[in-house]
């Protein structure tokens, strides 16, 4: 879930993008001046990442993808062995 106090509802559940590996136990967040860069670690070990378009504020009229939309699918970079 991402919280983002500029919309209605508050909370937003990434969860539901393509390629979530499901079971997440570690989530590390960090942002530019334009997206929010979400890393998930699973209890697989399995690690992905979405990028979201988090500037200007989702669902308005310069940013018209609102949540979870404005984010792209899952890409899964789980390091080699």
């Amino acid at each position: 879930m991402v919280r983002d106090p500029r919309t209605v509802p508050l909370w937003h559940n990434l969860s539901t993008l393509t390629g979530y590996p499901g079971n997440v136990i570690g989530v590390a967040l960090n942002e530019d001046l334009v997206n929010l860069n979400v890393t998930v670690l699973s209890s697989t070990g399995t690690v992905a990442r979405t990028s979201c378009l988090a500037q200007p504020t989702p669902g308005t009229l310069l940013n018209p993808a609102a949540w979870p939309t404005n984010c792209s699918a899952f890409v899964n970079i789980t390091p080699p062995n």
